[in-house]
């Protein structure tokens, strides 16, 4: 599936995986789905925001999945564009963390070796006030995530 938008003039493609609706996967038991509706729109508004900033954009594949506890993970595939979400059951988590992994594939478009830089904290931040997330829980859960690292 793919999702073409044109906003004053700009034109940007998500794709979402077309996983069979209520497919397992046997090896960790969460089940695969197509990314929903919100997590759509909200990668296509972040590329339209950062696109309309002056910068380059990815072309994004995402990958969807639930699991049962309250916190998302994500994963961002640098070389094929690609970020695989295991979402849990907290919606604002689950938005931090697409946007966090959206930034990790806008920072390679011009270093393909950027990880947690400067310049990605930049981008994510810029990311998560366009989206108007709670700057405190997003303070709390990078600080908690940077802990982990």
């Amino acid at each position: 599936m793919k999702l073409d938008s044109k906003k004053g003039g700009l034109a940007m493609k998500v794709s979402t995986n077309n996983p069979i609706p209520g497919e397992v996967n046997k090896r960790r038991g969460d089940s695969k789905m197509l990314a929903p509706k919100w997590a759509q729109d909200l990668t296509l508004n972040a590329l339209l925001y950062w696109e309309s900033q002056g910068n380059k954009v990815p072309n994004i594949s995402l990958e969807w999945r639930h699991r049962s506890g309250k916190q998302s993970t994500g994963t961002a595939y640098g070389q094929s564009n690609r970020i695989r979400i295991r979402q849990g059951t907290d919606r604002v988590d689950a938005k931090l963390v697409l946007l966090h992994e959206i930034a990790h594939q806008i920072a390679k478009i011009d270093n393909p070796y950027e990880y947690h830089t400067q310049r990605f904290w930049d981008i994510v931040w810029q990311l998560y006030r366009q989206a108007k997330l709670p700057i405190r829980y997003c303070l709390w859960r990078e600080g908690k995530q940077k802990n982990m690292a």
